[in-house]
């Protein structure tokens, strides 16, 4: 057995790139694109939450997510991430973000 581990501040930041179920009531269900806070870690396990439902939090696969560098503002009241990528990738990506819902709904509703 493992012993949980605090991730460091640099590492804390990941995107889902699989859909996990979690299906006990420990484990957080994510879909792909998700942003996750990571807290803590262990040989194959996160535990944390997804950012836009801090209210959640369980334990998901290492496997599921892609850490993502960044630099972590603490001076508010929840965390802020600021990414470590160029200007131009953060731009592609929030784009790529709102067209996938879009094309989410689209699809849903036909």
């Amino acid at each position: 057995m493992s012993v949980w581990q605090t991730v460091p501040e640099e590492r804390s930041f990941g995107i889902v790139i699989y859909n996990f179920q979690g299906d006990d009531d420990f484990k957080l269900k994510l879909t792909v694109g998700d942003a996750v806070h990571l807290l803590q870690e262990e040989e194959n396990w996160y535990s944390g939450y997804v950012i836009s439902q801090r209210h959640l939090q369980g334990i998901f696969p290492k496997s599921y997510i892609h850490v993502k560098s960044c630099i972590v503002d603490l001076n508010g009241p929840l965390p802020i991430f600021i990414s470590k990528e160029p200007p131009i990738a953060q731009e592609i990506t929030t784009v790529l973000r709102e067209w996938n819902s879009h094309w989410k709904n689209v699809y849903v509703a036909q």
